[in-house]
């Protein structure tokens, strides 16, 4: 039961904190992954031009069906495979554009890494 917003059970209490706290933690894990992500971008962006960091800024959306599969065994539909690669392609015909026919573009230096990182 509860009274003004405290609980009265102190078993249910102390399941309450520890609740709170298991959060407050994945949160911060979650904050410290973020600014790890937004370190390597910065970083990146000294190294790369700006258009290759997004696009591989933009490459996370297409990332989650992929980590869905390997990390939750998400079985590998036609339609799954079918969007990740329209996702990938017009991805880099949005960010790279005209320097898709360069071929300088073959990824690999310490930028490109510090940027697919993030």
């Amino acid at each position: 039961a509860t009274e003004r917003g405290k609980c009265t059970d102190p078993l249910k209490e102390a399941q309450l904190r520890e609740d709170r706290f298991y959060a407050s933690m994945m949160g911060a894990e979650v904050g410290i992954w973020y600014c790890v992500g937004y370190i390597a971008q910065a970083l990146g962006l000294h190294m790369v031009e700006a258009s290759y960091s997004a696009f591989f800024n933009a490459l996370a959306v297409v990332v989650v069906p992929i980590l869905d599969i390997v990390f939750k065994g998400r079985r590998i539909d036609g339609q799954t495979v079918g969007s990740v690669m329209l996702a990938i392609a017009g991805v880099a015909l949005l960010q790279l554009g005209p320097s898709l026919l360069d071929a300088t573009m073959i990824p690999g230096s310490s930028g490109d890494l510090l940027c697919w990182a993030q």
